[in-house]
């Protein structure tokens, strides 16, 4: 029988990509990475619900002090 689930490690994000983020966030550079990172540990598969998105905000927002 075949492996129907297989692990896989999400892409890390390209300079491209951070640099983008980075502008269209205002956050720095290394504040995307850490965010990515983060969110890799905490969301694996690489999606979330709404409501868990929100959450995921919110902590975000006040983590960074917009709030």
């Amino acid at each position: 029988m075949k492996n129907l689930f297989r692990s896989r490690l999400p892409l890390p994000l390209t300079v491209a990509q951070i640099t983008r983020l980075s502008i269209q966030s205002r956050l720095a550079l290394e504040e995307i990475e850490d965010w990515y990172d983060r969110f890799v540990v905490c969301y694996p598969y690489g999606y979330v619900s709404f409501k868990e998105f929100q959450i995921y905000l919110k902590q975000l927002n006040i983590y960074n002090g917009h709030e």
